[in-house]
């Protein structure tokens, strides 16, 4: 689960494109939706992978760590956990933006 106590490591530089950062994790988190829903596990790894990244760039660890347990499960094929974790990073996204 995704610790909601937001610990915001985001740098002044970089805190004017958070409001894109969120709206391009909103996407990722469709784009994760439908790559399930449609069985592509590859996608659902590559996406997870991308996010991984982007949220330790842009100071959000509790989205890197979700976004590396998406990406595990993918690669071991593991569907029945991956729709939970997609709602858990979706939720996190949402709630993220409600506080900037």
């Amino acid at each position: 689960m995704v610790d909601t106590d937001f610990d915001l490591l985001v740098q002044k530089e970089m805190a004017e494109l958070v409001p894109i950062f969120i709206a391009n994790r909103r996407k990722d988190a469709e784009l994760l939706r439908a790559a399930l829903a449609a069985g592509d596990l590859e996608t659902v790894e590559s996406v997870a992978h991308r996010i991984k990244g982007s949220g330790s760039a842009y100071g959000f660890p509790a989205a890197t760590e979700v976004a590396r347990r998406i990406e595990r499960a993918a690669a071991a094929g593991q569907e029945s956990v991956l729709a939970p974790l997609i709602e858990e990073y979706a939720t996190y996204i949402s709630t993220l933006a409600s506080l900037s």
